[in-house]
């Protein structure tokens, strides 16, 4: 059989400047697309701005806080986790890249918000260029079709990339080591595995995607089976960003924790996104896109095509890593369908041939018509599309009905497509084919990407758009309550207050608002597990509105020691843990009732008038002091 794809050193010149124009406006889509997603609150809607996410809050506050408290070696705003003691910022270098943009916003609008989601759109831009760059060093054509399904991956793709957490960072420190492993540039994977270690800790990927690599090199039939090189430079790299870290050596043992803790083995029930996804149906449409991608191209390559080569072995087992990982856990999802597209293109792409340098084709399938049928294609799509849209008018389409500000975000689409139709496919194809072509063939050459790029923005505007416009999140917490309550709490107490909460995960939201107090847990239940086991079950209970209760304690992590029995009672907020005030939201209305009904135990401070606001959103308690030489033993 004749070989689809000729066989090429990864050190053949592939670069092109038109590439850089490419990667400019696909930098610009992904900047605008994650501002659409964020733009269902802020300027322009009558609405504060808003994040998705509770720990979006506390990496805002910490880049804000970085000036001030620089790398902190303990965390007292948690007294009751691991971190109060011994705190490891494994986020460092993620709070370091917001905290120009957040202080700059706060500068300019009185807010660290909006600075923020800038910051996380600009690194969101970022991923979808190394993306595209990984694809133009593989050579692989008609890359709008792969950018248009990565613009089509799955919500909850879209749902963790517009959290305010170093998931983009990490994504793109991904993508380039890999983009360097796979042009065999390790000095500069290397670099990037330690640098990842500084921005995040989870460099572990990127090392797992070269070990990948470097067993896809022994089963290579050419280059060096051993690559030493790639095993010395990306050890190397590791060994310099983990001893570098400012939290060395403290970091390992968190990341034990991190890893087998609280995300592959917890002992007790932890954040929604380490759980698998139990819905199968949702699971399904989810991973739609990407897997029907993967699918095919495999389907393809395995009916027309050559054995995969080293690069395309490692991008397509990375993407089932990422899968199985995403079967153990639902937060995967903000790396496997990326990876799945990326596989999808390398090893079904090369069916349609190699680009050259300049957008030219320098290498074709067994069938020199397999990629003349692409015109044909452009104009049914287009015909296809128009047709759509003719059947539902205008007025009534679901784009048109619910997004807000039309005429502008369509003005915003139009001139990103125009200008990737432009830079990615008219201009090189034309500087190409000067003088080696009829004038008909010229026109072709135009018309072709043309009717392909109209397709995509109408397909885009037609399908995508309302899905978009349904992702648009005007934000989980309600800013405007919960602020006055914080700063009633500030206001009625003294700086390094302890403040009893009705649950771990409403930490970060109150400590945007409210560095003066003290809380006690919050980020992770486990580091509150794991630094007191009694502790926390009495804060389980009492947060419930479970009191008084008897408590059987199990230290797993103890097997000399005997379970205990606990009495646990509504005074232990003031007596075991030390707190002088309570929030409680009215989503725990029955911790709220049992200290309304205490009255010479807690008092309302926030709001005042209990007749008027029976069930508040959010209600502050003090509590009062217990007399001297006496504990407090009544029931409520």
């Amino acid at each position: 059989m004749q070989p689809i794809v000729a066989r090429r050193s990864s050190r053949d010149h592939w670069w092109s400047w038109w590439y850089l124009g490419e990667l400019l406006v696909v930098f610009a889509i992904g900047i605008a697309l994650s501002q659409y997603l964020y733009s269902g609150s802020g300027p322009g809607t009558g609405k504060r701005a808003n994040l998705v996410g509770n720990d979006c809050y506390y990496h805002v506050k910490m880049a804000a806080l970085l000036p001030e408290i620089g790398l902190p070696d303990t965390f007292p705003w948690l007294r009751e986790t691991i971190f109060n003691e011994q705190f490891v910022s494994h986020h460092y270098g993620f709070h370091a890249y917001l905290c120009p943009f957040v202080l700059l916003s706060k500068s300019l609008t009185g807010d660290y918000i909006l600075g923020a989601r800038w910051a996380m759109s600009i690194s969101f831009g970022l991923v979808l260029s190394a993306a595209m760059l990984i694809l133009m060093s593989e050579r692989i054509r008609f890359r709008w079709l792969w950018l248009v399904l990565m613009l089509a991956l799955p919500h909850d793709f879209y749902l963790r990339h517009a959290y305010v957490r170093a998931i983009d960072l990490s994504l793109l420190c991904m993508l380039l080591g890999t983009f360097f492993i796979l042009r065999r540039r390790y000095w500069a994977a290397a670099l990037t595995v330690a640098a990842y270690t500084h921005v995040y800790l989870g460099s572990f990927f990127l090392i797992i995607i070269a070990v990948i690599d470097f067993v896809s090199g022994l089963a290579a039939k050419r280059g060096p089976r051993f690559d030493w090189r790639l095993a010395a430079w990306i050890a190397a790299g590791a060994i310099v960003g983990l001893m570098t870290h400012p939290y060395f050596p403290d970091n390992i043992d968190f990341l034990r924790t991190q890893i087998f803790g609280s995300g592959l083995t917890p002992q007790i029930s932890v954040g929604r996104e380490w759980n698998a996804y139990k819905d199968v149906w949702r699971f399904a449409n989810l991973i739609g896109v990407p897997l029907w991608a993967m699918g095919i191209a495999i389907a393809l390559r395995m009916r027309r095509g050559t054995r995969l080569s080293r690069n395309e072995w490692t991008v397509l087992v990375s993407s089932f890593f990422f899968f199985a990982l995403l079967l153990k856990a639902q937060r995967f999802v903000e790396y496997w369908p990326v990876f799945a597209i990326l596989a999808a293109a390398m090893v079904g792409g090369p069916i349609f041939g190699r680009e050259g340098a300049a957008g030219t084709t320098v290498t074709r399938g067994p069938n020199e018509k397999d990629a003349s049928f692409m015109p044909l294609i452009a104009w049914l799509v287009c015909g296809a599309v128009f047709a759509v849209l003719t059947l539902v008018p205008m007025g009534k389409h679901p784009l048109v009905r619910h997004i807000e500000n039309v005429p502008a975000w369509a003005l915003v689409w139009i001139g990103l497509a125009a200008a990737y139709l432009i830079v990615a496919v008219i201009a090189p194809r034309l500087a190409a084919s000067r003088g080696h072509r009829s004038a008909r063939d010229r026109i072709l050459t135009v018309a072709t990407p043309a009717a392909f790029i109209a397709a995509l923005l109408l397909f885009l505007l037609a399908t995508l758009g309302p899905q978009y416009n349904r992702w648009r999140h005007p934000g989980r917490r309600n800013l405007e309550q919960i602020q006055p309550a914080m700063e009633a709490l500030m206001d009625a107490s003294n700086e390094g207050d302890i403040v009893f909460t009705d649950d771990w995960d409403v930490f970060p939201v109150y400590f945007y608002f409210n560095h003066w107090n003290r809380f006690l847990y919050g980020l992770d239940p486990v580091f509150g597990y794991r630094h007191d086991v009694e502790k926390w079950e009495r804060f389980v209970k009492i947060s419930r509105g479970e009191v008084p209760a008897t408590v059987t304690i199990d230290e797993t992590d103890e097997a000399e020691q005997p379970k205990r029995v606990i009495d646990v009672k509504l005074e232990d907020i003031r007596d075991v843990f030390g707190a002088r005030f309570v929030v409680v939201d009215n989503d725990h209305e029955k911790l709220a009732h049992l200290l309304d009904k205490r009255e010479d135990f807690a008092r309302r401070i926030y709001p005042e008038n209990i007749e008027q606001s029976r069930t508040p959103p959010f209600a502050v308690y003090r509590i009062i002091e217990s007399p001297t030489g006496a504990q407090a033993d009544q029931q409520p």
